[in-house]
């Protein structure tokens, strides 16, 4: 049994952001450390992921942290 909704939604998307305050998010010195297990010794780790990380994202930027993996 198929069952559908349907959903109305504007034609032009400019419309949705009209009255979207304006925001900048600011972060600053954060560290993440989590515990990992190494494979090797089967014994758990801490792992930096984030060391001493600051930012700034502004209204209309898209913003990605990058790193190995």
């Amino acid at each position: 049994m198929d069952q559908y909704i349907t959903i109305q939604t504007p034609k032009n998307g400019a419309q949705l952001l009209v009255d979207v305050p304006k925001s900048t998010l600011e972060w600053s010195n954060i560290t993440k450390i989590v515990k990992v297990k190494n494979p090797a010794t089967k014994t758990t780790e801490n792992k930096t992921i984030l060391n001493n990380v600051s930012g700034v994202a502004m209204p209309g930027e898209l913003v990605v942290l990058m790193g190995p993996s």
